[in-house]
């Protein structure tokens, strides 16, 4: 997914595919979100005594029982 926003932004919305296809029915599913964020967030040295900071992607898992 790509994903481009500014700091003129104040929204931003994500869309995921699901893994499996789901069918509409009469009975609501259970949808179960996850989001892993061991590696959301990254960082880089760019001087001695600067660092700079920015967030990444969430891993994000779906599922719909």
């Amino acid at each position: 997914m790509l994903t481009l926003i500014d700091e003129s932004d104040d929204t931003m919305t994500m869309v995921y595919k699901l893994e499996a296809p789901y069918t509409v029915t009469m009975i609501p599913p259970t949808v179960d979100i996850g989001f892993g964020t061991m590696r959301a967030l990254s960082a880089n040295n760019v001087t001695g005594t600067i660092c700079q900071v920015w967030a990444e992607e969430p891993i994000v898992t779906i599922s719909i029982n």
